[in-house]
């Protein structure tokens, strides 16, 4: 796979991540007026936020080493186009 297609894959990941870890605090949001209003309770309150943090977690975690990879192949390809351009000036002399 080349670096575009990677690029491109890890956009679409951190955009699907992003999206879910939106959705996970909305629905935490509305959970929590559930909890107060007595809807649901404590220990399934509990329980739901336990297992919603550990995915925000893994996601967040996850998130971060996708934009450093994207990272990572940008920096290389600056790299990559700097030396070009070096070496186009030096064998143009």
């Amino acid at each position: 796979m080349d670096n575009i297609s990677r690029v491109r894959t890890a956009h679409a990941e951190i955009e699907t991540i992003q999206m879910r870890l939106t959705e996970l605090d909305r629905r935490f949001d509305m959970m929590y007026e559930d909890r107060l209003s007595g809807t649901i309770s404590e220990t399934k309150f509990r329980e739901i936020t336990k297992r919603w943090d550990t995915e925000q977690e893994e996601l967040q975690c996850r998130l971060e080493s996708l934009q450093k990879q994207v990272s990572d192949v940008r920096d290389v390809e600056e790299g990559t186009r700097q030396f070009a351009d070096m070496l186009d000036r030096y064998t143009q002399v």
